[in-house]
């Protein structure tokens, strides 16, 4: 089946893929197929972020209620029992909570940053220059033809060119747990 697609004056065809001209063209107008990371804050104003949790404002709320009551008891009643234990014990639950929520939060972005790493060593099979060849999922442009195989995961958003009762489980995008059919595209033009 032979399919023309037309990328803002470039005729790219399904038969032979992209060039290296049209490819290194492609990447500069749209990029590297690849996420931008969110911008990390500073480990103080994340540390801070952590006073904001309800359980955390309850708590200091009672502790500065504790520490209140402890000192009108002690300095206005003149009651030498009175003690600050329950709000030093206070301050602490939530110097301990607030430390255990930020370091954890901490460690799974780490781990979250070495797997998308991880995802820069996947390859996939694109017809680039009429030979079938692979390359890493951030090196896709747009009006790449990619090659699939059963299992593969699919890199980037596209058209069905060619397939036979093809299934596509999308549960990671849309939480659904039965498999979409997906069809072959049948126009000739398409307009990014």
């Amino acid at each position: 089946m032979k399919t023309q697609w037309f990328l803002d004056n470039e005729n790219l065809s399904t038969e032979t893929g992209l060039n290296s001209e049209q490819v290194q063209k492609l990447r500069k107008m749209f990029g590297r197929n690849e996420l931008t990371p969110p911008k990390r804050e500073a480990w103080w104003k994340e540390l801070l972020g952590k006073f904001n949790d309800p359980t955390i404002i309850i708590l200091l709320v009672a502790a500065f209620l504790a520490l209140s009551i402890a000192a009108v008891e002690k300095w206005v009643l003149g009651n030498p029992d009175a003690s600050f234990l329950d709000t030093v014990g206070i301050f602490l639950a939530i110097g301990l909570a607030t430390l255990v929520g930020f370091f954890s939060e901490r460690k799974s972005a780490k781990e979250f940053e070495a797997l998308n790493k991880v995802k820069d060593d996947i390859t996939v099979k694109v017809l680039r220059d009429g030979q079938l060849t692979e390359v890493q999922i951030g090196d896709l442009v747009t009006g790449d033809v990619l090659k699939l195989a059963i299992g593969d995961k699919i890199p980037a958003d596209g058209v069905v060119l060619e397939a036979s009762n093809l299934m596509i489980e999308e549960s990671m995008m849309t939480g659904e747990s039965v498999a979409a059919r997906k069809s072959v595209f049948d126009g000739v033009r398409v307009d990014f």
